[in-house]
C-alpha cells in the first residue's frame, strides 16, 4: 500500500501554519511528507526518523519529550491490521506545559489532547485511503 498525501497536504500545511505543531508522515523507506520549514535543514530530522520507527515497530501511539523544549507525538498508519508508516507531530512545548505532568501517565493534558486528536486524524486518513484503494479495486 503506497501513502497518498495528496488529500491531506494542504490540510496539513494550513493546520501547522495556525497552530505551533509541525506534521511529518512516514512510511517504511522514510519521510513522505513534511509540514512547516524545509525538512533538509531540520537537525532533528535523525531524531524524527528514529521515533517514527519506533511507533512503527510498537504499532502504538507514542510520547516524548526531546531537547530544547520539543514535544513529539506519534500515532501509526495502517492499512487492515499491518502498519504502513506513522504520522509525526512536534512543536514547542511551554515550561508550564512541561510542569504540569501527570503523575500516572506521564503526559501534561495538552500532550494527551494532541495525541487524541492525531490517532482520529490517522484514522481519518486510513479510512480515506481504505476507501480511494476500494474503489479503484470496482473499478
Amino acid at each position: 500500500m503506497t501513502i497518498d498525501i495528496n488529500p491531506f497536504k494542504e490540510f496539513l500545511s494550513s493546520l501547522s501554519r495556525i497552530s505551533q505543531l509541525n506534521f511529518q508522515l512516514w512510511d517504511g523507506k522514510g519521510l513522505v511528507f513534511a509540514s512547516g520549514t524545509d525538512t533538509t535543514k531540520n537537525p532533528n530530522l535523525r531524531a524524527n526518523r528514529d521515533f517514527s520507527a519506533e511507533v512503527m515497530r510498537q504499532a502504538a501511539n507514542q510520547c516524548s519529550q526531546c531537547e530544547g523544549g520539543y514535544l513529539m507525538l506519534g500515532a501509526p498508519i495502517k492499512y487492515g491490521q499491518e502498519v504502513i508508516g506513522s504520522l509525526i507531530a512536534y512543536g514547542p512545548s511551554s515550561d508550564r506545559e512541561r510542569q504540569s505532568v501527570d503523575t500516572l501517565s506521564g503526559k501534561t493534558s495538552y500532550a494527551k489532547g494532541t495525541e487524541a486528536f492525531l490517532s482520529q486524524l490517522a484514522g481519518v486518513m486510513e479510512y480515506t485511503w481504505a476507501s480511494q484503494r476500494e474503489a479503484e479495486e470496482m473499478a
